[in-house]
């Protein structure tokens, strides 16, 4: 469980590091003409990501993409989920099943909690410039880091990184 913490940790640097804001040959910002969303019910209460929303694919080769979807709140929550480099489109992935993918909940609150069953769907990608975002679904639940017996369920979960 913590060599998949670490290994999605790892994946989400990477991710990130290469899904910076694109610009365009002239050096102004490329945009998808949306919102970013990250949003979810956990344990039937609505938590939205308020910061630093990203919901984009990296690794683009003929093998597939690996998938970042994060963000957090004023209080310094942290949500993220990541993927291996299986995803070649849409479709619904059992994301503990991907290699290096996972889920990672820090509450604000000194809680940390990882992925026990995931599933995520991919609606769409959108190619904007070099750079693609997702959009989708996801639903499950994850257990606390410390306290296995601590289980948070994760619903109506939806993510759209175009902006």
């Amino acid at each position: 469980m913590k060599i998949n913490a670490i290994l999605s940790l790892a994946l989400s640097v990477v991710i990130l590091l290469f899904s910076g804001c694109n610009k365009s040959d002239d050096g102004s910002p490329q945009s998808g003409g949306g919102e970013k969303i990250l949003k979810m019910k956990i344990n039937g209460e609505l938590w939205e990501a308020t910061k630093n929303v990203t919901a984009s694919a990296a690794f683009l080769n003929d093998s597939g993409d690996g998938i970042i979807i994060s963000g957090r709140t004023e209080n310094g929550a942290f949500f993220q989920i990541t993927t291996g480099r299986e995803i070649t489109g849409p479709g619904t992935y059992n994301v503990p099943g991907t290699k290096g993918g996972g889920l990672q909940f820090d509450n604000g609150e000194g809680k940390t909690y990882v992925e026990k069953s995931l599933t995520v769907t991919i609606k769409k990608i959108h190619e904007v410039g070099k750079s693609k975002y997702v959009e989708g679904t996801f639903e499950g639940t994850a257990e606390n880091v410390i306290d296995e017996t601590d289980v948070i369920t994760i619903t109506e979960g939806v993510f759209d990184g175009v902006e």
